[in-house]
């Protein structure tokens, strides 16, 4: 990540410009809900992934309104509160989202100073590389798929999002990244996968 580039064009924008970019990043990181590993046992997560996602929507439609994000780091805390720490990677994989989209909450609460806000960029310059990781090392390639290089595309997302209007391009950009996301995650997952990461427990 460019810091000083996205630090430059943070402190550019106007506080709901700013907002709106940030919202961007839970449609990026948290929409792989669609997956069928949250059945049975994660339906919890899934409906609260679901959530930010709402959430980060109507922010991007109407603008972010005040008390809002705080409201929504609240139903996500108590959420994570049930989380079992040592549960399968699944949950896991899951429940980090999910902080995630806590974290950027915490940011749409309090969008100043913009060092605090550039973290959460920071933190998703580091989602990225690490399911690049996986993608490159975790994943047998098959069936024509590559790794999609999303360290890359979240670079030129989070410049994109914080330089210009936040308008269907910029909502279009961050579903594609999603479904390369999810993919990526999917294929992790999946039962054939020679890592062998499961993602339910074990049968009892």
């Amino acid at each position: 990540m460019e810091r000083d580039r996205i630090r430059d064009l943070a402190s550019q924008g106007s506080l709901d410009h700013r907002a709106r970019a940030a919202a961007l990043l839970i449609v990026r990181y948290c929409s792989f809900t669609d997956l069928p590993y949250f059945e049975p046992w994660f339906v919890g997560l899934r409906d609260g992934l679901r959530s930010a996602v709402s959430f980060a929507e109507g922010i991007i439609r109407d603008g972010p309104r005040a008390g809002q994000a705080r409201q929504a780091l609240a139903g996500i805390n108590e959420l994570l509160d049930s989380v079992d720490p040592d549960g399968p990677p699944f949950e896991s994989k899951a429940a980090g989202a999910l902080w995630f989209g806590g974290e950027v909450c915490k940011a749409l609460d309090a969008l100043e100073p913009v060092d605090e806000f550039l973290r959460i960029y920071e933190r998703a310059d580091r989602l990225a590389k690490g399911q690049d990781e996986i993608a490159r090392h975790g994943i047998e390639v098959r069936d024509g798929w590559s790794p999609p290089g999303l360290r890359d595309a979240e670079s030129v997302a989070a410049a994109a999002d914080l330089a210009d209007e936040v308008g269907d391009q910029a909502i279009q950009r961050s579903r594609q990244f999603a479904q390369e996301y999810t993919e990526v995650i999917a294929r992790f997952y999946a039962a054939d996968n020679p890592a062998k990461a499961w993602a339910r427990p074990a049968d009892s």
